[in-house]
This record gives structure tokens, sequence and C-alpha cells, in this order.
């Protein structure tokens, strides 16, 4: 028997097993109905402690398709539609695919034309440009301000002086003297970098011998869990000031995030991939 009949089926067996509930709770109980009984007691039975708590190892999780997007939108605003590879759900779940799953050459070559897309979709537009660059973009100096500021955001953590000093090399480098060509250059190489297309928060070994996050890598755990995108300035300015570096610091910004619509949506998809809801689609009830 293939799915979908077991599945009309059992559809089926619940909705005549409500009516049935419903008929059988209407009306009166008769005065010859046996009396109803209370279940015997039932001893309590000796539980076993539980096994002592053992982390999982940690995992390096490409975004997903839909935190991708989000994230950009947060970033840089409304972007073209992009085609990448298709997210996998093993055990429901999206995270665990794309932690589990390695990229084909061809989604590496998505990635690459994506990020050229974008790249060319927001540069393209004048006051977009001028928005994001913030400066003007023949000055040395606003370059790597540029370059400090966007990959701050797209990487989730500030660049230090080695990485800026690529990236400002490679804008010279590739904008041959047409320096808003190089800082395009510069956002398509970002938004292709495995510090944009993953999550790197495996913390660091302790002197007690665990492995402890830092709080760019806390920022970026609850902005994926809460927000489905990437942290904003906020919350990497909390992780440079040190106050994700306790409990009543992370609270204190769940709390901000949570206040936020986009926690809505990111915890109506975390519960629609745990039902397997995108499924519900595929039924055909009248049949």
């Amino acid at each position: 028997m293939c799915s979908s009949d077991l599945t009309r089926r059992v559809l089926r067996y619940l909705v005549v097993s409500l009516l049935a509930l419903t008929v059988a709770c209407d009306g009166e109980i008769s005065e010859n109905e046996p009396p109803i009984t209370q279940p015997p007691d039932i001893p309590d039975r000796p539980t076993r402690p539980p096994d002592p708590f053992e982390a999982a190892e940690a995992a390096l999780p490409r975004l997903t398709a839909l935190q991708y997007q989000n994230s950009l939108e947060d970033i840089l605003g409304r972007t073209p539609s992009v085609e990448l590879e298709a997210d996998t759900n093993p055990y429901l779940f999206f995270n665990i695919g794309n932690a589990s799953t390695t990229v084909s050459e061809r989604g590496v070559s998505q990635y690459d034309e994506a990020g050229h897309a974008i790249a060319t979709s927001v540069f393209s537009n004048t006051a977009r440009r001028e928005a994001l660059v913030g400066c003007d973009a023949d000055d040395a100096a606003c370059r790597e301000t540029f370059i400090r500021r966007i990959g701050r955001r797209l990487f989730r953590r500030p660049l230090d002086a080695a990485t800026t000093e690529r990236w400002t090399a490679m804008a010279t480098e590739l904008g041959a003297g047409n320096n808003v060509r190089g800082l395009r250059y510069v956002l398509a190489g970002m938004l292709q970098s495995p510090l944009f297309l993953y999550r790197a928060e495996t913390g660091t070994p302790g002197a007690d011998g665990e492995s402890h996050l830092d709080g760019y890598e806390v920022a970026s755990k609850l902005s994926f869990l809460l927000w489905n995108a990437a942290p904003d300035d906020a919350l990497l300015d909390a992780a440079e000031a040190g106050e994700l570096d306790d409990a009543a610091g992370v609270r204190e910004h769940v709390i901000r995030l949570l206040e936020d619509e986009r926690s809505r949506a990111a915890v109506q998809d975390f519960f629609a991939q745990y039902f397997d809801l995108s499924r519900l689609g595929q039924l055909d009830l009248d049949s």
C-alpha cells in the first residue's frame, strides 16, 4: 500500500472516530448505564537516573536557503531570486541536512553565480550602492571602512587586520582603476566565502577541557535560532561588549529577539519542519 493511500485511510479513520465520539457524548446518560469505576492505583516504578549529558561533536552547518535569503535581505535589502542547491531534511530538519551533506560541484557554481548576480543588482542601482557604501569609493579610507563593516555583518564577527588587507588588495586589483567595480567584486566574493555560507560555532577549548563559545558564536546561534537570519548590528555590538558572556546578558537579548516579528516566522518554520507540514500540500482529501 502506498503512503498516500495509507494517509487517506488514517485521516478517514480519525474523522469517523471523532464523529463517533461526538455522537456518543450527545444527550444524557441512561440510568441503566453501569457506573464508571476508577482504574486501580499503579505503584510507582523505580526509575533509572539519566545518563550524564554528553554534547555532540560540533558541526559546521551551511546556511539553509531561507537563512541565506533572510540574511541577505537584512543586510543588503531586497535581492534578486537566485537558484541554489536544494536543502535536504533528514530527520525532518534542514539544519541537520546542511550540517551533514556536502555541496556538489554544481552547487559551488550556483553560489558563485548568485554572489555576482546579487552584487551586480545592488551596485547597479546608484541609490542603493551609495546607501550601502556610505562614502566616496575613490577614497582609500572609505573602501577599507566599507570592507570592515560589510565583512562584519556577512561573516558575523569583525575582520582582523590581515583579512581586511586581503579584501582591500582584491578590491584594488579587480577594480583596475574603477573603485566601485572593485567593491562590487568584494561583495560578490564575500557572498561565496565559507565564512558567510557556513556557521562556524565550534567554540574554543578552555582550561576545564570543555569548548566554550565566544560572544560572536553565541550571537550567531541565537540569531539563526530565533530569526533564521544573521545577527544584526545590535547583537554583534553586544558580543563585542561582552554582554553575551553570561546568562543574564543572553537572556536580555533573547527577549529582544523574541519581541521582533522575525521570531514569529522562525518559530512557525521550526514547527512546520517538526510536524512535516509540507506533506499536507500533497494530500488529496477529496478523493
